[in-house]
Parts: structure tokens; sequence; C-alpha cells
């Protein structure tokens, strides 16, 4: 993830994609805590912050592909 940041600040003119990359793989990291951590405690919690994460991803995309790609 790290590497990831650096090539956003990096790479401007991929910012997009990389942003929406980083927002995904975030998701993703909690999807897959939340589903081992899942076989050890019932608890939904984690869950709910993949789908907040989620949103936020998604609108972050939206808003750089209206505001740099479409504008």
């Amino acid at each position: 993830m790290c590497r990831l940041i650096v090539a956003i600040f990096c790479l401007p003119q991929y910012h997009v994609y990389l942003w929406g990359l980083l927002g995904l793989g975030s998701a993703a990291a909690i999807v897959i805590w939340n589903r081992s951590e899942q076989a050890n405690s019932p608890d939904q919690r984690g869950l709910s912050w993949h789908w907040a994460l989620r949103r936020l991803t998604f609108g972050d995309i939206s808003y750089d592909v209206l505001t740099k790609l479409l504008a």
C-alpha cells in the first residue's frame, strides 16, 4: 500500500486509476480481515466498514472521472 501511495504522488497522470485502486484495495483488505476474524468471532462490525469504504471509494472515483476526465 505504501508503494501505491507514493505512485499516486509520483505519477499524477494516473491519479484517477491509482486512487481508485487504493480505495478498492483497502476495501478488499477489510473483507479479507473480516472473513479471517469471522471464524473466531460472530461480530459483523468489519462488514459495515467494508460497505462504508466501498461507497467512499466509488464516490472518489466518480468525482475524479467527472472533474478530471470529462471536464
